[in-house]
C-alpha cells in the first residue's frame, strides 16, 4: 500500500538533469551557428573566419562533459567561447575598417568606426549565424548555473541524508 501510494502521487520536480540537458540542447545549437553566415559583414562561416572549429571542438567537449556532471569545466569552456564570439566579431569589424580606411580619408563619413553598440546589433541580426551563436552560448551558460546550482543542492542534500542516517545507527 505504502510504495503504491508513493508511486501515484509523486509530486513532478525539475531536477538539475532536465537543466542540463538544456544545456546539452543549446551547445547543439552553438554547433549548428559556427557553419552559418558569421555576420552580415562577412560573407564566410565562422569556421573558414577562423575560431569556429575550437568553439566547435570545445562545445562537443562541453556536451561530454555535462554527461559526467563536471560543469565547472564546462563553465569555463562556455565563458572562453562567449569570449571568442565578441572577440572575433570586434575583430572582423575592425579589419573591415581598415580595409576601406575611410576614417582617414575624410571626418564626414561615418565609416566603420562606429559604437560598440552599433557594431553588435549590425553582427546580431537574425540572418546571422552570429545571433544564433550568441543565443546558444547565453542560454547554455544560464542553464548550466541552474543545473549546477541544482546539483549541489541535491547533493548537499543527499549528504545531509546519508549523515544522519549513520548517526540514527
Amino acid at each position: 500500500m505504502g510504495k503504491e501510494y508513493l508511486t501515484n502521487h509523486k509530486k513532478f520536480t525539475i531536477d538539475f538533469r532536465f537543466y542540463a540537458v538544456l544545456t546539452f540542447i543549446f551547445l547543439a545549437i552553438t554547433i549548428f551557428a559556427v557553419f552559418g553566415q558569421f555576420t552580415s559583414l562577412s560573407q564566410a562561416s565562422w569556421v573558414k573566419i577562423g575560431m569556429g572549429i575550437p568553439v566547435m571542438i570545445s562545445c562537443f567537449v562541453a556536451m561530454i562533459l555535462l554527461l559526467y556532471d563536471h560543469y565547472f569545466f564546462v563553465f569555463f569552456i562556455l565563458i572562453f567561447n562567449l569570449f571568442f564570439l565578441f572577440h572575433d566579431i570586434i575583430i572582423i569589424y575592425d579589419n573591415e575598417a581598415v580595409m576601406r580606411s575611410l576614417e582617414i580619408a575624410t571626418e564626414n563619413t561615418p565609416g566603420l568606426y562606429r559604437y560598440v553598440v552599433d557594431i553588435f546589433s549590425d553582427a546580431f541580426k537574425f540572418g546571422t549565424s552570429a545571433i544564433w551563436a550568441f543565443i546558444g552560448l547565453l542560454s547554455s551558460f544560464i542553464f548550466l548555473i541552474v543545473a549546477w546550482i541544482y546539483k549541489i543542492l541535491t547533493d548537499n542534500k543527499l549528504a545531509t541524508q546519508k549523515t544522519t542516517a549513520d548517526e540514527a545507527l
